[in-house]
């Protein structure tokens, strides 16, 4: 057996490079900064330097453990089954290094806790029942849901129930951890980084920035809409003869995500739409610098009470976009309505005609600098560093807590 860790965090994907993949290492980051030994648990190697230029986040002395192959491609199996046994491979991974704090940052895990206190970030809680197909199926759901307990969780009635904490990304999300698991979940919005409020003061291109991985367009998964934002910044025929520009950028890694960009591109030939993919933090935080408007469009042409995890459940880049003194336009519902809303109501979309109808108005605008400096004021309550002290102060009411109920 390892020898044992403070810290183990469950955060296997890494690679995609998005707001939930920079959260798990700001997590890890915070808890390494305050001498403990914190193990990443992870799906493929990681490159250090890979983390550093993507993420822009000094990781400090944290290490990464990686996963044991997923034996999906090659087991034919139901995958209620094949979830089950994943997970039990993870534990058992997790478990040898015996962790005093448990962390899982993975959207959508349904692993147990496995260290000596256990917390779940929840960046949207996923279903804990599947509505059957027929009387089989139903037997079915009911014989893979008692193997999991027998295995995994058998003192409690769900994997939720094995954490001592559960935060969740937004008010948004929190809403839905209560309503879908029954548990209370404290409001931990994640870090995000602020360029210097005198940014705002500076004269500022014509350029829209929109930033989010670019990835297939699979049911259930949310997604960042790019090709929208092509779509109506098409018809802003003004905007563009005057020397407005759209700029995309956002991780891209994988065939499906090669597949849509290849269609982006398609839908943007001719127009003055500038692609990104995989951008490095240097070049993103110059584009920050110089864009008049930030533009997100997740959870457009959904139903936010029927189709509420295909919403932006926070929104980093928004928030980074605003401390850089980007006017954001964002579509109007869940974690962007919630951070720009208390702004300026004006500010958020239900329609591609108000979103156009919008970036005119504030394009054509003669005088924005009072409302740059609101945005960077505004920023300034998602930092990184009042994240931290919330992850530090979580490590010790966890771990004091438990000390007193063993002492």
């Amino acid at each position: 057996m390892e020898s044992p860790v403070d810290v183990a965090v469950f955060a296997p994907g890494l690679l995609a490079g998005g707001g939930a993949e920079k959260t798990a290492l700001s997590v890890a980051a915070a808890l390494s900064d305050l001498g403990l030994s914190v193990v990443c648990f992870t799906d493929r190697p990681i490159d250090s330097g890979w983390l550093d230029e993507h993420f822009g986040l000094a990781i400090g002395d944290v290490h990464f453990s990686v996963l044991p192959p997923s034996v999906r491609a090659r087991i034919r199996a139901p995958r209620a089954l094949l979830d089950l046994w994943e997970d039990l491979r993870i534990l058992r991974a997790v478990k040898r290094v015996r962790p005093r704090l448990f962390v899982n940052v993975k959207f959508k895990s349904s692993l147990p806790g496995a260290g000596t206190v256990n917390w779940y970030f929840t960046h949207f809680p996923h279903a804990l029942e599947v509505s059957p197909r027929s009387a089989p199926h139903s037997a079915y759901l009911r014989l893979t849901a008692w193997a999991r307990r027998l295995l995994l969780h058998r003192q409690n009635g769900s994997f939720i129930e094995t954490y001592d904490l559960v935060t969740a990304n937004s008010k948004f999300t929190g809403e839905h951890v209560a309503e879908r698991w029954g548990v209370v979940a404290e409001t931990m919005y994640p870090p995000c980084d602020l360029t210097p409020g005198t940014e705002a003061a500076q004269p500022r291109d014509r350029i829209i920035l929109a930033v989010g991985r670019f990835q297939g367009r699979d049911e259930g998964v949310p997604h960042k809409n790019q090709h929208v934002m092509v779509d109506a910044f098409s018809e802003l025929e003004d905007l563009i003869a005057a020397g407005w520009e759209l700029h995309l950028v956002g991780a891209a890694h994988g065939h499906e995500a090669e597949t849509y960009l290849d269609e982006v591109r398609s839908m943007a030939s001719g127009l003055p739409v500038l692609i990104h993919p995989n951008a490095s933090q240097s070049e993103l935080a110059d584009l920050r610098r110089r864009a008049s408007l930030y533009w997100h469009a997740q959870g457009y042409d959904t139903d936010v009470r029927t189709r509420p995890e295909a919403q932006e459940h926070f929104g980093i880049s928004t928030v980074e976009a605003m401390a850089a003194g980007a006017i954001p336009l964002v579509y109007a519902t869940a974690g962007p309505q919630e951070i720009v809303a208390p702004l300026n109501p004006d500010w958020t979309w239900e329609t591609l005609a108000e979103l156009r109808l919008m970036t005119r108005s504030v394009a054509f605008a003669t005088d924005t600098a009072s409302h740059r400096a609101a945005c960077v004021r505004r920023a300034a309550d998602f930092g990184e560093d009042a994240f931290r002290e919330q992850v530090r102060d979580v490590w010790k009411r966890l771990c004091a807590g438990h000390a007193r109920e063993t002492s």
